[in-house]
């Protein structure tokens, strides 16, 4: 049979209400996973930054410990010796727990320079001030430990990790503007949509 024009016409602007309708429900949807995305992110930023905190902690409770070694009496040295042991195992756990999160590529550049700096610090404090303690020249242990070697070595490290922290708080804010901008986008998408703008047509 035959349909009508008016029940063409009325089939019709069904399927466009339904269009409409499916169009609104998938905006929706991609707001909040969007939103929920950023969320996630700004989270996980916040993560990397809490243990790239620790990890400079533990690299300043070393670097005390390796100072108090080379100035405390022979009979007190397997105490601190302990102490830096302890903080190296910390520290080794800091990194793995950092290379476990979802880093950028810049992040992973940085941190694995970190790394090196750090081994480079270790070897340095062995030679240096540990090494000097040991060997009984306390003046060239304490000489290497706040301006040779031993020191400078510890300040590259810290800097290489405070350049990584520098660059994990960029990429928390980079993140975090670009799913908002992507929620903010779609937003405006739905609120220039057809369907919106019946609604708004119909409660003014």
């Amino acid at each position: 049979m035959a349909l009508s024009v008016r029940t063409k016409l009325f089939g019709g602007f069904g399927v466009g209400i339904l269009a409409l309708l499916i169009a609104a429900v998938v905006g929706i949807t991609q707001i909040k996973a969007v939103g929920g995305k950023g969320d996630q992110l700004y989270n996980d930023s916040l993560e990397q930054t809490a243990k790239t905190g620790a990890l400079r902690r533990d690299m300043l409770q070393m670097r005390t410990s390796i100072l108090q070694y080379v100035m405390s009496p022979a009979d007190k040295r397997a105490d601190f010796g302990a102490k830096i042991k302890t903080f190296q195992d910390a520290i080794s756990t800091d990194l793995e727990n950092l290379r476990g999160e979802k880093l950028t590529a810049a992040q992973t550049e940085q941190l694995t320079a970190a790394e090196e700096s750090i081994t480079a610090w270790y070897e340095a404090r062995d030679k240096g001030p540990i090494g000097k303690t040991d060997a009984g020249d306390s003046a060239g242990a304490t000489q290497a430990a706040l301006f040779g070697q031993g020191g400078q070595r510890f300040q590259d490290a810290f800097d290489k990790v405070v350049e990584f922290g520098a660059e994990t708080d960029k990429a928390a804010k980079a993140s975090h503007a670009s799913a908002q901008s992507t929620q903010s986008r779609t937003t405006a998408m739905m609120n220039g949509s057809p369907l919106e703008a019946r609604s708004t047509s119909r409660e003014s």
